[in-house]
């Protein structure tokens, strides 16, 4: 069944397939026909929607042509002739902005979750602006502002819903956002001073009244509403009316965990109360419940989740449920971010046991080990372990401080800042292979010069396999050009549109705005925009790149970007269907640029031919998987500097360094339960795998076959040459790391039924020496 989307780029589905874009008129008069699907419309309204006063004396013969072209591109039986007009014969459902409209009166039929939940399925419809490649058609302007209001609207109601829940502080950014992108409106400055009341910050609340009283009589001459006076008067008496309603949990709707346990390696920020002194029980109680709610609110903002605990000693997981991975850098954000009557912060990394359906959520050494840094720590000082400063080591300034609590150094967090700790390695090494794809970026860079037009590349390829380091190069070889730059982020206030001000400066955020900013640029001298990261960002931020890449004219300008396939699942479409956009793809290094690779990055080095092609072969390809075992080495001091020159005497066993735990944990997380569950079962065999024997180990309703097509799709497995079942893991560290997630227990029984499943060939011994080593490890338990 064909889907129809409106609330965004207008775009044609047909199951996960997306029909070609069709012709700028039959684009047009299919969006004026879908805003009325099921309804019969004249020949004359569809005229002057998509023709208007401009229309030719033959316009009737042109609508009939593009009516016979519609029905050739989505079927003679879609579009019914009704004289003398037509009936585009869908259903309501297959049209987004129909069935926003459905959803939005089943929201105001409802209460509490299950109002938040049918608010947050409508406003997932929207992509981006409404008709968003529509918006020179006059009709289309007039839908759009209608359905962009709706969009703003559900918002409003959805904050409403959530702060009916008892959530108020991590309210509080998406409110600030939302009030500085519609300063008129009074219900969001409402519920901005509401959220901030609740959360304890009274004061804000007030200062927010204020701003929005400055703002309404300076420009538009006129006071506050009475509900907004009648706000500030409440906040001001602390009426008990204002009191927040008992706390629920929101629903997450971006990534559901594994209901099973599994193990994984996250960041844990301890909290320890400062010396309560002799402060009245009372006042200490409210203290304590508001260094409680500063805590979760800082937790929430970046991503982590507050753990049961008593006031006075709390902690806040990061990288679960679902893994984060930058869950080190979120938890030292927050950490910074508490208030300064906090007492001791502490805050490890390591792995542990998470339970979804548990409480607490994560069972491990490094829960204990934040809470000791933590209670050893003096009031606001912010202490890290070992593996969280390895971690954090480019974006934190620290100390070392000898902390008696923990057998290892412990660093002081003393400042943010961009430059951090650096390893001895030669990061400034030439750039390894990549000629072909130099090249073929110059290519595309000469074309958009000589036609004076806008042209978007996009590098894509798995996270650590040299996007950033390619551009960086390909740049290098501009002379003849102005190059700006925007990152996107995976989270964070202002984060949409933070790309185009990190190349733009301030400028305004509309779409047409930022394409004669770049115009403006590229008339002056050839323009090269980039923007890295596009896997995080935010569709309407897509929206606006495609609309610049699309309209730009009399400009030499070329957008190019970085993206993983990621990108891909949530914007199937990207560079599809425009002659002047393409994608480039990014493999692995050769063996032998491998080799070179860890040559250059060492310098010099006496390393036998050995350890080198282990190193290599370890990586896989991978530029980031070669730099980061290398660190790993040189921090354990396996490799070692000797004499101006880098050497080792022993062949080094490789573990997965935490940041591609953290990488390949963060990717393996987005796998839907059957694909997960079909790789933990693949890593239970090795790094080359028999899919008929991960069948024999699957449940009997997991069809293995299917699974492994959409790990194939995703660069985590690939099929092994001249066999049919035999498949192999695209890199030993992903595969380690798929191993290392499952837990000790579930690892045994697993290789003990694949031993069951080899003992007819004799292959089994080792599968049940593991599950035996495993046994051992976990010791003596309760069912033994």
């Amino acid at each position: 069944m064909l889907e129809f989307r409106l609330l965004g780029p207008l775009e044609i589905r047909d199951g996960d397939r997306v029909l070609p874009p069709l012709a700028p008129k039959q684009r047009a008069l299919l969006a004026a026909m879908l805003l009325r699907a099921g309804q019969f419309v004249s020949k004359q309204r569809l005229i002057d929607d998509v023709w208007g006063e401009d229309a030719p004396l033959t316009v009737t013969n042109s609508l009939e042509n593009q009516i016979w072209r519609l029905r050739q591109a989505l079927g003679r039986d879609v579009v019914v002739t009704r004289s003398p007009g037509y009936v585009l014969d869908v259903d309501p459902e297959q049209v987004d902005a129909l069935r926003l409209d459905r959803l939005l009166s089943r929201a105001r039929a409802t209460t509490g979750e299950e109002k938040a939940t049918t608010l947050r399925e409508a406003l997932a419809l929207f992509s981006g602006p409404p008709l968003a490649d529509l918006e020179d058609e006059p009709f289309a302007r007039v839908h759009a502002g209608r359905l962009a209001e709706l969009e703003l609207v559900a918002r409003e109601e959805l904050l409403a819903a959530e702060l009916d829940l008892g959530r108020n502080a991590e309210l509080v950014p998406e409110l600030e956002r939302l009030v500085a992108e519609n300063p008129y409106r009074e219900r969001l400055r409402e519920q901005l001073m509401l959220a901030l009341y609740r959360a304890g910050r009274q004061a804000d609340a007030l200062a927010a009244y204020h701003d929005a009283r400055t703002t309404l009589t300076e420009e538009l001459g006129t006071e506050p509403g009475e509900d907004l006076q009648q706000l500030q008067r409440a906040i001001l008496r602390q009426d008990e009316a204002l009191r927040a309603p008992p706390r629920a949990e929101p629903v997450s709707v971006v990534a559901t965990p594994l209901p099973r346990p599994s193990r994984k390696t996250v960041t844990v920020l301890g909290w320890a109360a400062a010396a309560a002194g002799g402060d009245d029980p009372e006042a200490l109680r409210g203290r304590l419940d508001r260094q409680t709610e500063s805590l979760r609110a800082a937790a929430e903002r970046h991503g982590g989740v507050v753990e049961p605990g008593t006031p006075d000693a709390l902690t806040a997981v990061f990288g679960a449920p679902t893994a984060l991975e930058d869950h080190a850098l979120r938890a030292v954000r927050a950490a910074f971010e508490l208030p300064d009557g906090a007492g001791g912060i502490g805050v490890d990394t390591g792995e542990v046991l998470v339970d979804p359906a548990a409480q607490p959520l994560a069972v491990g050494r490094a829960v204990e080990l934040a809470r000791r840094l933590a209670h050893a720590a003096e009031p606001r000082e912010i202490l890290l372990g070992p593996q969280t400063h390895w971690l954090v080591r480019d974006a934190v300034t620290v100390e070392p401080a000898r902390v008696e609590a923990i057998d290892s150094t412990a660093y002081r967090a003393v400042a943010l800042s961009d430059e951090g700790e650096r390893r001895a390695l030669r990061l400034d090494s030439p750039l390894v292979g990549r000629a072909r794809e130099r090249e073929a970026l110059r290519v595309v860079f000469d074309d958009a010069v000589a036609a004076q037009r806008c042209r978007l590349i996009t590098v894509v390829g798995p996270g650590g396999v040299g996007k950033s380091r390619l551009v960086q190069a390909f740049t290098q070889d501009l002379s003849d050009a102005t190059a700006i730059r925007g990152r996107c982020v995976s989270y964070g206030e202002g984060a949409a549109f933070r790309p185009l001000i990190e190349a733009l400066g301030e400028v305004e955020a509309t779409a047409s705005a930022a394409r004669h900013a770049f115009e403006s640029l590229a008339r002056e001298r050839p323009l090269v925009a980039i923007f890295e990261d596009l896997h995080w960002a935010d569709p309407r931020f897509l929206d606006l790149l495609e609309h610049v890449a699309t309209l730009s004219r009399g400009a030499s300008m070329l957008i190019l970007c970085t993206a993983r396939p990621e990108l891909f699942e949530s914007r199937p479409s990207w560079s599809s269907g425009s002659l002047n956009a393409s994608c480039l793809a990014l493999e692995p290094l050769s063996p032998e640029e491998s080799l070179e690779l860890v040559d250059n990055l060492l310098g010099e080095a006496d390393l036998p031919a050995l350890v080198r092609g282990h190193i290599a072969r370890s990586a896989d390809g991978n530029p980031l998987f070669v730099e980061e075992l290398l660190g790993m080495l040189v921090d354990r001091e396996i490799l070692r500097h000797e004499g101006g020159r880098w050497t080792t005497s022993e062949l080094p066993t490789l573990a997965v360094p935490p940041t591609i735990q953290a990488l390949v944990a963060a990717r393996i997380d987005r796998l839907v339960d059957d694909q997960r569950l079909v790789l933990d079962l693949a890593s239970i065999e090795g790094t080359v795998f028999d899919a008929l024997r991960v069948a024999g180990l699957a449940p009997e309703n997991v069809d293995v076959e299917a699974q492994l097509v959409p790990l194939i799709r995703r660069e985590l497995v690939r099929p092994e040459p001249g066999t049919e079942s035999r498949f192999a893991f695209r890199h030993q560290l992903v595969r380690d790391a798929v191993y290392a997630s499952v837990p000790k227990r579930t690892r045994a029984e697993l290789h003990e039924r694949l031993a069951e499943l080899l003992a007819a060939s004799g292959d089994e011994e080792y599968h049940r020496e593991r599950a035996q080593a495993l046994r051992n490890e976990l010791g003596p338990l309760p069912d033994r």
